[in-house]
């Protein structure tokens, strides 16, 4: 029974490097695996992602569904529904009354021009751009029928 032993001719030098290899192997799958989940992103319904990588913008939007892209890559996500913007302003009337006026809007935005509206305004472009736009509309009016 000893002599069965000596004919499998195995040396620990062996048993070493294939013990060595599965390590390796069952690492880089883990390490392929733990990549593919960061790099998975899911864009919702009726959004669109803009992603940036150290401050470069990507020129397209991503539509809704599942993207693999870089995982250092930031994924800022933009409603293309139509949405409500609604804004309260104290306007003074002929005379010299301050009254409250109640602005509202419909709005949305082209999926194709989520890129440059993020570039431009950043995401908070509600209050950047649409918000004083209101309000100087109203007033605007409101004055225009002062004079008329």
């Amino acid at each position: 029974m000893k002599d069965r032993f000596r004919e499998v001719n195995y040396t620990p030098i062996e048993g070493r490097t294939m013990i060595s290899v599965c390590c390796f192997a069952g690492v880089a799958a883990g390490l392929a695996l733990t990549i593919s989940f960061v790099s998975a992103q899911v864009i919702p319904p009726a959004t669109v992602g803009v992603t940036s990588v150290f401050g470069h913008v990507r020129s397209t939007a991503l539509e809704s569904g599942l993207h693999f892209i870089n995982p250092l890559s930031a994924v800022e996500l933009f409603d293309v529904k139509t949405m409500l913007f609604e804004q309260t302003n104290h306007v003074p009337t002929k005379e010299g009354v301050t009254v409250e006026l109640d602005v509202a809007m419909l709005f949305h935005v082209k999926p194709e021009s989520v890129p440059k509206l993020f570039q431009s305004l950043g995401s908070r472009y509600r209050d950047t751009i649409i918000a004083p736009e209101m309000a100087s509309a109203a007033l605007c009016s409101h004055a225009c029928s002062l004079i008329a």
